[in-house]
């Protein structure tokens, strides 16, 4: 965000949620509902990757309970916003990417409801047209 971001957007009156295990757990995961409601509001939502936490992950973090995952709460409560969020990095695994890479999901639906069909072979691609040197 300091490199990407803040040189050119000016983020002061950005809101920021803490949604992580432990907060979320700390407050009951009041700090979810209140996302939720200022992505009402704001109509925008830049989302890090969140965990469920599994039983085993509960007690190994200290966590009243196994809290479900947030991503259902939001989709619901942010019908038609998209959601931007960076890659998932562990700890240990390298990664595809070696650098930064945002991607965009619509908040509703996605692999929960958009299905999905066997296709034959084809192509994919996508492209990037620099602005600079696109004619």
């Amino acid at each position: 965000m300091n490199e990407w971001i803040k040189p050119y957007v000016d983020t002061s009156k950005w809101e920021h949620y803490d949604l992580s295990c432990v907060s979320r757990d700390k407050s009951d995961d009041q700090v979810l509902k209140d996302a939720v409601l200022a992505g009402k509001r704001l109509g925008a939502i830049y989302k890090e990757p969140t965990i469920t936490p599994t039983e085993e992950q509960a007690k190994q973090f200290g966590l009243k309970k196994a809290w479900g995952s947030p991503n259902g709460l939001m989709r619901r409560g942010w019908n038609g916003i998209s959601i931007s969020r960076d890659t998932i990095h562990l700890p240990g695994m390298k990664m595809g990417y070696k650098n930064i890479c945002l991607f965009d999901r619509h908040a509703v639906g996605g692999e929960y409801g958009a299905g999905y069909k066997m296709v034959g072979p084809g192509k994919l691609s996508l492209s990037f047209n620099d602005a600079a040197t696109d004619s």
